[in-house]
């Protein structure tokens, strides 16, 4: 499945959720989610200083929708004070589930059913691929992406943070476990800069650093 396929899931889910009927809208536990808003900057990719910089960015942007493509409150069905999202792509049963923890914010969980279409396919059974918490807002949580090459497994893959700031500046730190590397957005929607690092032994070490004064303007390092 991987992170590229997720984020192809999470988009086919979404819309057909839009088909969904929702059993229990005026649910007090109903999940609620604010947008974070990033700046991204020039699409260029012939610039070498703009060209990881956006490659971090758009990561970064593609990482949080991941985290909150299934959770739209209008769509799903609502069982119990657990909220329920589900599709079946390629061969695979993708189900998400949502719900509210005693101290306001809301847990997330995607678990995979199912063989992948094509020979060779990954087999997936009762599989969690990723799970997340997050703030009655959005505007804050962690999610946890699990590594399924070359079989599933429940070795943490990558693991985001987001966090939002005065001026609602947003925080987003993208840690790939296996690859002692992770980078660092912020952005309060209009400016933006990220960084990346590298982990020796213990310590992680800057190797990139790019900024960017409005949304689209190249990224100067």
């Amino acid at each position: 499945m991987k992170i590229r396929s997720l984020f192809a899931v999470a988009a086919v889910l979404l819309f057909a959720a839009g088909c969904d009927k929702v059993t229990d809208p005026s649910a007090s536990d109903k999940p609620t989610l604010a947008a974070v808003s990033i700046s991204l900057p020039a699409a260029n990719f012939s610039d070498t200083c703009n060209a990881p910089a956006y490659s971090y960015a758009a990561s970064a942007q593609a990482l949080i929708q991941l985290a909150t493509a299934y959770a739209n409150p209008a769509l799903g069905t609502s069982v119990n004070g657990v909220w329920t999202w589900s599709i079946t792509q390629d061969g695979v049963t993708a189900t998400m589930t949502a719900r509210r923890l005693d101290d306001g914010r809301y847990s997330w969980k995607l678990v995979l059913n199912g063989t992948e279409a094509g020979s060779g396919g990954t087999v997936y059974t009762n599989w969690t691929a990723f799970e997340a918490t997050s703030s009655a807002d959005g505007k804050s949580g962690t999610l946890s992406i699990y590594d399924d090459s070359p079989t599933p497994s429940t070795t943490v893959d990558v693991i985001v943070t987001w966090s939002t700031g005065a001026s609602n500046a947003v925080t987003i730190n993208v840690e790939f476990v296996q690859e002692n590397m992770k980078f660092v957005l912020v952005s309060n929607g209009t400016t933006g800069e990220v960084t990346s690092y590298t982990k020796v032994a213990s310590t992680w070490v800057q190797e990139f650093h790019a900024s960017w004064t409005a949304p689209g303007a190249l990224a100067t390092c």
